[in-house]
């Protein structure tokens, strides 16, 4: 079946490279979780997750058992996924990236920040989780980083997208957040964050092109109706959405 799913203009043009952001529509799940919830977290039997996370691979043209995430951890740790790595364990970390055809790269999220990269001259890509705090440490940044040292790719090369997330329209945080951004206070309008500004500066501080970055601009609190948002479930554990890409074969 086709999902209802966001795409990036820049990842949809560039050959031999598939991505998706998924949408809480299309899915098995009910209640809270309704419909197409991806985490097993979240109290959500299993069987309906299961479906869902194959028809959330189907939507990069992937199988269910392709798909390889992370334990998300809130930091800068990048993962070099081989063609021989097991899904199980999952690897701590926020960031993964890949050049092989066989994986798919999927992470989770529900306002935090999905940051999707890829290679315009190497086969190689790369996939972010970015809340606070990993904002706040450049998770972006270092995934560029690690693009670099892994596979040789110049930052100059890379495409990005910056997904849907919580917006700067809605996110007013506390002082420990203000203070982890105490270098960047351009990000605030007085308690709100822009998460997005934030992990835009963070690609073009390790060299990807301001004209290489794509911002969705979209929402999820304002959204909610068609992306989890943990804040608009009013304290309630919301489900989550996906952010894949892989190489097509």
């Amino acid at each position: 079946m086709s999902l209802d799913v966001f795409r990036f203009e820049n990842l949809s043009r560039l050959t031999g490279v598939v991505h998706a952001i998924t949408t809480r529509h299309g899915g098995v799940s009910e209640g809270r979780c309704e419909s197409l919830n991806v985490s097993y977290l979240v109290g959500d039997p299993t069987e309906n997750v299961d479906e869902n996370l194959r028809r959330a691979a189907d939507s990069v043209g992937a199988r269910r058992d392709d798909l390889f995430s992370a334990y998300q951890v809130h930091g800068r740790a990048v993962t070099l996924v081989e063609p021989e790595a097991q899904p199980e364990p999952r690897p701590r970390c926020d960031a993964l990236i890949t050049r092989s055809p066989e994986k798919a790269l999927m992470l989770r999220y529900a306002d935090c920040t999905p940051v999707l990269l890829a290679d315009t001259r190497r086969s190689v890509i790369g996939a972010v989780h970015a809340g606070w705090r990993g904002s706040a440490v450049r998770a972006a940044g270092a995934a560029v980083e690690a693009l670099g040292q892994a596979f040789g790719s110049d930052p100059r090369d890379l495409l990005a997208g910056i997904g849907p997330a919580i917006g700067p329209c809605c996110y007013e945080v506390g002082e420990d957040v203000v203070t982890a951004f105490a270098d960047r206070p351009w990000l605030f309008a007085g308690k709100r964050l822009d998460l997005w500004e934030a992990n835009r500066q963070a690609l073009i501080e390790a060299g990807v092109p301001s004209e290489h970055i794509e911002v969705a601009g979209v929402c999820t609190q304002c959204q909610s109706e068609r992306f989890f948002s943990h804040r608009a479930n009013g304290g309630q554990p919301a489900g989550r959405f996906a952010a894949l890409i892989r190489l097509a074969c």
